[in-house]
């Protein structure tokens, strides 16, 4: 009987074969899942487990007379082929899949899989001689790793990370935005798992030692006997198996202990460490939460009754430490709670995380978000609602987000809508076309009369088609959606800010060039002894026609060097090398010449540069940032380059890239130069520009008294030297502070002014933003921090 067993056909071995080349070609569609790194390592580990578990029940079963150490021998083989054929198909791979990121070498592979493998090996073996009859062993096995997976899943549940570290699967050490790499923790995590396998192998070996025959009908075993270095071994792969799953994973009790100051208002509890964060911070992130709740809540026309936790990080740094989310905040809907990352008021992504949790109540799912049988979640759905409901967090450039999603179609995007409604569809995608597309997707449906109700129902089922009427109501709709972007007017510089911005691709997808990068390395050594001409030598011996990316890296490395003149004509040459679909970037890119050539003390090149930059279609900010270097620099031209005053302006514009030590005296400097009797001979465009930068930097600073004072000056003398631009500039920069001062109802009143007189949808959200914060820090101090923390900071 034992024999018949023994010859029986074995299936599951070349399966696990065939899993594993699958799984490796199938990941070959990401440069960063198909190439050898921690990513691959864990999905292998995860998806191979259980067939190298099974395959090892199934020999095991067979009982073979062999003996257990033979048994694991030959299971060894079937890992070396496997664990072989993967590597060389994922090597073959990589010579044309270059990931960004992510440690891309074999041994994070090797580590991640390996130790997994091999416990999983002798494990399948003590289960199959132990039940003996295969379809028992095999049926309990399935039971078993059904159970586990089961019991995995409810943990994660309970206790949601970006961090997962199993012996018998891998160790995911966080969110994949920058790659993975493999924590100091996993070492000796890795450790206990060979000291695992080391004790199983005893073990077998002593339970199940080779059977000799003498004759037909003589039978000898050798005698059973077990290594006393067994229990030790066991004991200290135990101690290093448990010390380091809890640094690999962090439990919810170790987070509860470290942030236990706490604060609530209403509905809303914010968690932070006192030990990295003050109770100023918290109180502020409080407000801020408060704030957004009630936004939300008359948005949404949610009861929002339930009690929602805000753990707040001091930095990205202690955010991953706890949760693995190394580069993102995030929301667990089902759990009532957000991370986020940095006491910051206005926070960039408060907003966005609240409107997950808030919006749980519209759906009963396991994870209170759209999904498919509680399971296949629907992103676009999601993502899409959170943008859509916060347009002050969502305006970039000068764009609304229909205004970003329309630049993007007309860029030529590679990006349908319909592809944004599945899970896989969304995630393969870049975040930031994603993201953008979903949310204009969804503030459009939100427009209509019953739109809200429409969204909402889509929100609860998590199908939009049941929700539009039907799969061809939704496929008319989306295309109709699709076309009315592409038809959409835009400002002249909306495609420019979208080719800058959506150009990226998915890190799934984003390729990049090693011996580009190895090369930048050497150019960045070369530079750095002294010699441009070797530098561009060994540059064109890779490029014969220097790309942008390799100019303007010679243009960093200069100036860093303090060597302005070179480093212009780089800046310059890297500009020229942009396509001409790259129009924001290159307006960019000749303010930074312009900038390097003022350094070097070009003033007839300076000018040129700024005026292409002036020339060029970019967004309100960037262009008043033109403008204001064009009559600078065009004041000093007109007067034979003796123009003391624009001097200093531009001196201090450009104090961080000249290296000066202590801006807070070139401001003061900069004041003096207005009083002095060389500055009433400047024109009164330059002394207007000149006096608002000193007062926009004033409120900036934090000195609210002297910036409302130089605010004040302007507005009642220089309305008629300063363009209309800047001027409303003056009106808002008064009005902010007044706010920032104390003077709240002055400052409410300020922007209250703005928001009657301006057509733009744009300034109008800002200006009812910055209304709101206002009135609520008059209503009550405790919301003063709403205004911003220390009152610094841009506006």
């Amino acid at each position: 009987m034992r024999s018949q067993r023994q010859n029986e056909l074995d299936l599951l071995n070349p399966l696990t074969l065939l899993v594993m080349v699958g799984l490796a070609l199938g990941l070959g569609f990401s440069p960063l899942l198909g190439t050898p790194g921690a990513e691959s390592a864990f999905i292998l580990g995860a998806v191979g487990a259980p067939f190298v578990f099974f395959g090892a029940v199934r020999r095991g079963v067979s009982q073979s007379e062999k003996g257990f150490v033979n048994d694991v021998i030959m299971q060894l083989m079937v890992l070396v082929v496997g664990l072989s054929l993967f590597a060389l198909i994922l090597w073959i791979q990589s010579f044309s899949l270059h990931a960004c990121v992510g440690e891309q070498t074999f041994v994070p592979l090797l580590l991640g899989t390996i130790p997994v493998f091999l416990l999983n090996t002798v494990l399948g073996l003590h289960f199959g001689r132990l039940f003996r009859h295969k379809w028992l062993a095999l049926a309990l096995a399935g039971a078993a790793w059904v159970g586990m997976t089961g019991f995995w899943f409810l943990q994660w549940h309970s206790e949601p990370s970006f961090r997962f570290a199993s012996q018998l699967l891998g160790i995911l050490s966080g969110d994949l935005f920058q790659g993975l790499q493999t924590p100091m923790a996993g070492y000796p995590y890795r450790l206990a798992t060979m000291g695992y396998v080391a004790a199983l192998v005893a073990l077998g070996t002593g339970l199940y030692p080779r059977v000799s025959r003498a004759s037909l009908s003589a039978i000898s075993q050798r005698q059973r006997r077990y290594p006393l270095w067994l229990i030790p071994v066991l004991l200290v792969s135990g101690w290093l198996d448990f010390s380091n799953q809890q640094k690999l994973v962090p439990s919810h009790q170790q987070l509860t202990e470290a942030y236990h100051f706490t604060m609530t208002k209403g509905a809303i509890t914010v968690h932070a460490n006192p030990n990295h964060l003050n109770a100023d911070k918290v109180a502020a992130i409080l407000a801020e939460a408060t704030l957004w709740h009630e936004r939300i809540k008359a948005r949404l026309q949610l009861e929002a009754t339930t009690p929602i936790h805000v753990w707040l990080h001091a930095n990205d740094k202690e955010r991953g430490r706890w949760t693995g989310a190394h580069h993102v905040d995030f929301a667990l809907p089902w759990r009532g709670e957000l991370h986020i990352a940095e006491a910051l008021i206005p926070h960039n992504s408060l907003g966005h995380e609240l409107v997950h949790v808030m919006a749980a109540e519209l759906n009963d799912s396991l994870f209170a978000v759209p999904s498919q049988m509680g399971i296949w979640v629907n992103p676009g759905l999601t993502e899409g609602l959170a943008m859509a409901i916060t347009p002050e967090l969502t305006s970039r450039n000068g764009l609304l987000l229909e205004e970003q999603a329309a630049a993007m179609m007309q860029t030529g995007t590679a990006i349908k809508s319909k592809d944004l409604l599945s899970f896989s569809g969304f995630w393969q995608q870049a975040p930031a076309r994603a993201y953008t597309l979903a949310g204009a997707l969804i503030h459009e449906l939100l427009r209509a009369d019953d739109g809200l109700e429409r969204v909402k129902e889509m929100y609860r089922s998590g199908d939009a088609a049941t929700a539009m009427g039907g799969k061809s109501q939704l496929k008319e709709h989306l295309q109709s959606f699709e076309k009315a972007l592409r038809r959409q007017k835009l400002p002249n510089y909306a495609l420019g800010v979208a080719y800058q911005r959506f150009s990226r691709e998915s890190i799934l997808k984003e390729t990049c060039d090693p011996d580009q990068m190895a090369r930048a390395k050497d150019i960045r050594k070369t530079l750095s002894s002294g010699s441009l001409a070797d530098a561009k030598s060994l540059a064109r011996e890779y490029e014969p026609t220097l790309s942008q990316e390799t100019l303007l890296l010679f243009a960093r490395t200069l100036s860093r060097q303090k060597k302005w003149s070179a480093a212009t004509a780089e800046a310059v040459a890297s500009a020229n090398a942009l396509p001409d679909e790259a129009a924001f970037e290159k307006g960019r890119r000749w303010i930074y010449a312009g900038d390097l050539a003022w350094l070097a003390r070009d003033t007839e090149q300076a000018g040129i540069l700024w005026g292409r930059a002036l020339k060029a279609n970019l967004p309100p900010s960037w262009a008043r940032l033109a403008k204001a270097k064009n009559q600078l620099i065009q004041s000093i031209q007109a007067n034979a380059g003796i123009a003391s005053l624009a001097h200093h302006a531009l001196d201090y514009l450009l104090t961080p890239k000249n290296g000066k030590p202590d801006p807070g005296l070139s401001l003061a400097l900069l004041e003096r130069a207005l009083h002095e009797p060389t500055a009433a001979q400047a024109p009164r465009t330059v002394r207007a520009l000149v006096r608002y930068l000193v007062a926009r930097q004033f409120v900036q600073r934090g000195a609210a008294d002297e910036g409302v004072m130089q605010m004040l000056f302007l507005a009642e003398n220089h309305q008629q030297d300063l363009p209309r631009e800047f001027y409303q500039e003056v009106l808002k920069g008064l009005a902010e502070a007044h706010l920032r001062r104390g003077d709240y109802a002055l400052g409410v009143a300020g922007y209250e002014i703005l928001l009657e007189d301006e057509p733009e949808a744009l300034a109008r959200i800002a200006y009812r933003d910055r209304i709101q914060r206002g009135k609520r820090a008059l209503a009550n101090p405790a919301d003063q921090a709403l205004l911003g923390l220390n009152a610094k900071g841009g506006y």
